[in-house]
């Protein structure tokens, strides 16, 4: 089960262990938006990114930067 997957399903303490055991810390925006990249690399597979929000998740308040990280 890849990371992506887990994430959909996880409690915030959950998603805040998994991130501490498994993330690597990309940055933080403005808006306290964390941006993180999975620590491990799987050849022929995309990165694995995510983001930790500030409060409510709300994909629409990522700034355009980010967009394409």
């Amino acid at each position: 089960m890849g990371i992506g997957s887990v994430l959909g399903v996880l409690s915030n303490v959950q998603i805040k262990l998994l991130t501490a055991l498994k993330g690597e810390f990309v940055a933080e925006d403005a808006l306290g938006h964390r941006y993180y990249r999975a620590k491990a690399k799987i050849a022929g597979r995309p990165e694995r990114r995510w983001v930790i929000y500030p409060g409510e998740p709300e994909a629409s308040s990522i700034p355009p930067e980010w967009h394409g990280w």
